[in-house]
């Protein structure tokens, strides 16, 4: 039996082994990338989420749980990016007390 070799694809395998070899560094390196900035971003919402003082872009700090009003009018007492009970909406900011600035929630 005689094997029958396409020179065309014997022409063709280095470069199919040279594009998976340069392609799965690549991806793997896409996936570390894309790893790495979301364990960033996660990493900052538990900090916003665990910290006890909110600082307002002045500097000025503030409580985290304190007496806070919903855009729909309900006011409630705790921690500050907690869902409010009438609307079930978490907020997105809320005003600085001292100056007006905004404060935004780390998770948003």
């Amino acid at each position: 039996m005689i094997l029958q070799v396409d020179i065309f694809e014997m022409f063709l395998m280095p470069f199919r082994l040279m594009y998976v070899a340069v392609k799965i560094p690549l991806v793997a390196l896409s996936y570390l990338i894309v790893g790495t900035r979301k364990t960033v971003q996660a990493g900052k919402i538990v900090k916003g989420h665990l910290s006890r003082d909110l600082k307002c872009p002045q500097g000025h700090l503030q409580p985290a749980d304190a007496v806070w009003e919903c855009n729909c009018g309900f006011k409630r007492g705790g921690f500050v990016w907690k869902a409010c009970p009438a609307c079930h909406l978490q907020p997105s900011h809320v005003d600085c007390k001292e100056c007006g600035l905004s404060i935004v929630n780390p998770a948003a």
